[in-house]
Formats: structure tokens, sequence, C-alpha cells
């Protein structure tokens, strides 16, 4: 099976990594440029919607679009989940984006790890889900994130940037579970927990 940057750049090269700690030194910090991102964000939905892809919304997207009703501008990011079996549609639809929409792939560097994209100095991470018997498994290096199976069998829909978004079932339970009892309270000196 190959990688999704095999798929998506044509290449023999397994992985690609990027020096994000760089990246941070350069701009002064970490936190995003929320026009770009809300761009960002809406092409990369459009496109996947395009090609038939499951996404949904995940982590602090998911965070920011519940809580506020927007992105979180001190957050890093735009995270977005997709499914594994989707490979060869998600693999189309990132083409298209390279090479329509001027994203660049900057990281996969492994068969089932997160893929990201970046346009603008902005970046998309999406969170690549793989189904084991009743669970959805996500390899997010040195992490992982674990799905009961009706919690991404049955997505919701919510309203989001003019647009409509797939949301997990429960996810004020993952709100919880990431970002503890308090995650409608925003904690602006750690992004991670925004």
């Amino acid at each position: 099976m190959k990688t999704f940057n095999q798929l998506i750049n044509d290449t023999d090269v397994f992985g690609i990594d990027y020096p994000f700690k760089l990246r941070t030194v350069r701009r002064g910090g970490n936190w995003m440029d929320v026009e770009k991102c809300n761009a960002n964000l809406m092409d990369c939905a459009k496109v996947l919607n395009e090609y038939g892809v499951k996404s949904w919304l995940q982590f602090g997207t998911l965070l920011g679009a519940v809580r506020d009703g927007k992105l979180i501008s001190y957050d890093t990011d735009v995270d977005i989940g997709v499914f594994r079996k989707d490979t060869l549609k998600i693999a189309k639809a990132m083409k298209k984006l390279c090479r329509n929409y001027h994203f660049t792939l900057i990281r996969n560097v492994a068969l089932d790890s997160t893929i990201t994209l970046m346009r603008d100095d902005e970046y998309v991470d999406f969170y690549v889900f793989n189904e084991c018997a009743i669970w959805y498994i996500c390899l997010m290096s040195p992490e992982v994130c674990v799905y009961k199976d009706y919690q991404l069998n049955k997505l919701q829909t919510i309203k989001f940037l003019g647009m409509n978004f797939s949301v997990p079932l429960d996810y004020e339970k993952d709100l919880v579970l990431w970002y503890g009892e308090g995650w409608k309270i925003p904690v602006r000196e750690k992004p991670a927990y925004t």
C-alpha cells in the first residue's frame, strides 16, 4: 500500500516531513491567520465533498466551531478527520487541492499518519482514521485518537462559516475528553487546550 505522499506527489519517496519549529521562529509565534485558515478550510471541504470524501471537523477546529462559532485565533492550524478506507478519493482530492488551489503537501511520514497541506503559510492537518472492529483509530505521533464506531458512523451536521460541516455524533464528550470539563472556557496560554 502506498503512502499519501506517494499517491499525491507521484513519487517513490515514502514520507515527507516539515520543520514546524522553524516556521514558528520565522513567524515570531505559532498563531494562525484566521482569514487564510477560513479560506483553507472552506476550499478543502469543497474539494473533499466534490470527491465524495466523508470528512468532519476535529480537535481545535471543532472546538472553535461549536464553542465560538469561528476558528480560534490563537490556535495553530485547521483539523479535519477522514477515513482510511477513502484513501484513493482523498489522494485525488488532495492532488486537486495541490494543483488547482495552490496547496502543498508538507507532511505524511507513514502509511496511516496525519496528512498536512499548506497554503499561504497556514496548514491543514488531515487525521486519518482506520476502522478496527468496533473502533476507529488514528495514529498521531506520539499519540493515538480512538472513537467508538457509532461516533463516526453517524456524523451530525453543523452550520459553520456559512457551510454545512460534519462533526462526530457525541462531540461534546470528545471536547471534554480532549480539553477537560472546562472546554467552554477559552485558555489562551495553552493552544493545545484552547
